[in-house]
């Protein structure tokens, strides 16, 4: 780590991860397993992450999360004075 906490990421792990400079990454740290671990992603895998989950999630569904949250926000307008 530099002086201004800047990680360095040797180079042949910035090429198995695919990563490239100046792409931004999240780091998060497993200090509850028996040896600790430390994930780093991009951001467009933790997105596409995500994603995935909602697709799952939402599968059958005919109405979308986007039309639910504004539906809500409309009821919750409607009860406002």
């Amino acid at each position: 780590m530099d002086g201004s906490g800047r990680i360095v990421i040797p180079a042949n792990i910035r090429r198995a991860a695919g990563v490239r400079a100046g792409q931004n990454l999240t780091i998060s740290v497993f200090a509850e397993s028996p040896n600790q671990v430390i994930e780093m992603r991009t951001i467009e895998s933790a997105i596409a992450e995500a994603q995935a989950k909602m697709r799952k999630i939402l599968k059958g569904r005919k109405v979308s999360a986007v039309d639910d949250l504004i539906a809500e926000r409309r009821a919750e307008a409607m009860k406002e004075p």
